[in-house]
């Protein structure tokens, strides 16, 4: 709640005015707990995210070829003569960057001689094999070669990394050490301070490479500040709003996220008003402490105040949201879980509500930032969170227990049923997840072990082998030990 992806943005932003002769490429990714455990899943989502928005923009022709042509340049990317992919671009469009496939060319010759050996699309549970991870990271690096060039640069902004996994670690490691001629990329990651440690990953890394990186640090505002802001608010002078202002600066100590949440709350309960006599905003005429007692006592409980004012069915949605993803073609089968039917028209109405609310925002990360004045074909719009506190409290709405297993165990059949080894395979992860956190008693115990030691083998797949070991133990819990090697026994092997 400090700023420093609103930081970033403005930062992006201003590039986008100023460039005169340089065309950056802008390319975003999010970390969330969530997603614990789906390996690379920032860094896939802001690939393929360009690279979809590169071949579907307008009048973008020569700057798509050109790409396609330095893919070819380099010898990893080429097909070979019987029209099979290089290991390396295998690598690539199986576990990071499936909308990389249309943009590799075969050799013609191959087409023409009607060659039916190009590579599986996906690839399937029995065939999975674990890739090197510094195969994963040398077709990473040369992939992020071919996207940026001296006329256009690449900036890789990556949010959240203090949630990352342990591959994805790997490959933001590779490109502190890398010395490869060609690449032109500025790396920013943002992260929480205090939810990082010298022991895990993360901190691990920025320890190691300090020396590499520049750190900016983005800290609560003072009382100042904060006067200004709500004398700006709501159009009095610092003075006047100085009970406000310390009311809300005890309870927040600066953070201007919950700042703004704060002063909806005082609104919601009337003690900060509109008066639609005089056209102002007025106050109760009482002491800071007793203003103070109308606000709650932290972040997660003022926003929790605010999802009770909306109608369950958005509650629901939103609920299902935190727990998945913000996607509007998924949440009608996530909420038809919860008994709850709604159509594309009502969803629509749903989250422009809670877009009015400040709840969430539209994402724009998935149209590319120089294409916004296309005449594109309308399109389902995208959503995200306008915080990961609100995405926080919206998953606790769901109060722990036999409620919340339940609801977890609806979506996690749902996912299981859409999930698939393309573009979808984070539903299988999300999916496990959710019925490692239920009790044993409402799942079946072979289905989970199977499920995760399918989600454990595609992890390995990506040389993501960490998570994978936590997927195969979970799977392994599952089993009864007396009569798994009797009844299942290829499946206890296997696993």
């Amino acid at each position: 709640g400090t700023g420093k992806s609103a930081l970033v943005e403005e930062f992006i932003h201003q590039q986008e005015k100023q460039q005169q002769s340089l065309s950056p490429a802008f390319l975003q990714g999010k970390f969330g707990q969530i997603k614990a455990g789906v390996p690379f899943s920032a860094i896939a989502h802001a690939l393929n995210t360009y690279l979809l928005s590169l071949q579907h923009k307008q009048d973008n022709e020569k700057q798509l070829e050109a790409l396609k042509k330095r893919l070819q340049t380099q010898e990893i990317f080429r097909f070979s003569k019987t029209g099979l992919m290089s290991d390396h671009a295998q690598v690539l469009t199986d576990t990071l960057v499936p909308a990389l496939r249309d943009l590799l060319a075969r050799d013609p010759s191959t087409e023409a001689n009607g060659d039916e050996a190009a590579p599986e699309t996906v690839p399937n549970s029995s065939s999975l094999v674990g890739h090197d991870i510094n195969l994963v990271k040398f077709a990473f690096l040369s992939l992020i070669k071919s996207l940026s060039t001296p006329e256009e640069p690449l900036v890789f902004f990556v949010d959240d990394l203090q949630w990352a996994d342990d591959a994805s670690l790997k490959l933001v490691e590779a490109l502190f050490k890398d010395k490869m001629t060609g690449l032109v990329c500025m790396f920013i990651g943002a992260f929480r301070s205090d939810e990082v440690n010298e022991q895990d990953g993360f901190g691990k890394l920025m320890k190691e490479h300090q020396a590499e990186a520049t750190t900016l640090t983005t800290s609560n505002l003072s009382p100042v500040d904060i006067s200004e802001f709500i004398a700006d608010s709501i159009e009095r002078d610092p003075e006047e709003v100085a009970p406000i202002t310390e009311a809300v600066f005890s309870k927040t100590l600066g953070n201007i996220f919950h700042v703004k949440q704060a002063l909806e709350e005082l609104t919601r309960k009337n003690a900060l008003y509109f008066n639609v006599m005089t056209f102002s905003w007025e106050f109760e005429n009482v002491s800071a402490v007793e203003l103070e007692e109308n606000l709650s006592g932290n972040v997660l409980e003022m926003v929790a105040d605010k999802l009770l004012t909306l109608p369950k069915q958005l509650q629901t949605a939103l609920a299902a949201a935190a727990y998945t993803r913000m996607d509007l073609l998924l949440l009608p089968d996530l909420l038809a879980s919860q008994s709850i039917e709604v159509d594309a028209k009502a969803l629509q109405l749903m989250m422009k509500r809670a877009f009015k609310e400040g709840l969430v925002l539209q994402d724009s990360s998935s149209k590319d930032r120089r294409s916004r004045r296309s005449n594109s074909a309308p399109t389902v719009p995208k959503y995200k969170f306008a915080h990961d506190r609100i995405r926080e409290a919206a998953s606790e709405s769901i109060p722990d227990g036999p409620e919340r297993h339940s609801f977890l165990l609806g979506l996690a059949k749902v996912l299981l049923s859409k999930g698939d080894f393309s573009a979808n395979d984070w539903m299988w992860f999300t999916a496990a997840r959710h019925y490692n956190a239920i009790p044993a008693d409402m799942t079946d115990d072979m289905e989970v072990a199977q499920l995760n030691c399918k989600v454990g083998k595609i992890a390995v797949s990506k040389g993501a082998f960490q998570d994978a070991v936590l997927f195969f133990r979970s799977g392994a819990e599952r089993l009864d030990i007396e009569t798994c090697w009797r009844e299942h026994y290829d499946f206890a092997l296997d696993l």
